[in-house]
């Protein structure tokens, strides 16, 4: 089944999520004071770990080169621009569908 998902974005440096493999990023914004993305997701799909991780404008950012750009957000009213960067799926992160 084909749905739209929405999954938390922690402010951390870095975190994972697990989610159906093949997980198409839509969009990341604020709801209710928290910072989310939704992702079209495949339920049928077997779920993997995606990594994520942001850095912030200005910071190395070497670490994240061959990662997929995800999107930008700000906090402390722009004094903090962080970017947020998914790695590659990886079968080795494959889990049991947990639905």
């Amino acid at each position: 089944m084909m749905t739209v998902y929405k999954y938390p974005v922690t402010e951390v440096r870095d975190f994972s999520l697990a989610m159906p493999s093949g997980a198409k990023f839509l969009k990341m914004d604020w709801q209710h004071g928290k910072l989310v993305m939704w992702w079209h997701v495949d339920l049928s799909n077997p779920f993997v770990t995606r990594q994520f991780m942001t850095v912030g404008t200005g910071l190395e950012s070497a670490h994240v080169r061959n990662w997929q750009y995800l999107d930008s957000y700000q906090l402390l009213e722009g004094k903090f621009v962080g970017h947020l960067f998914v790695g590659q799926e990886n079968a080795e992160n494959t889990l049991r569908k947990h639905l």
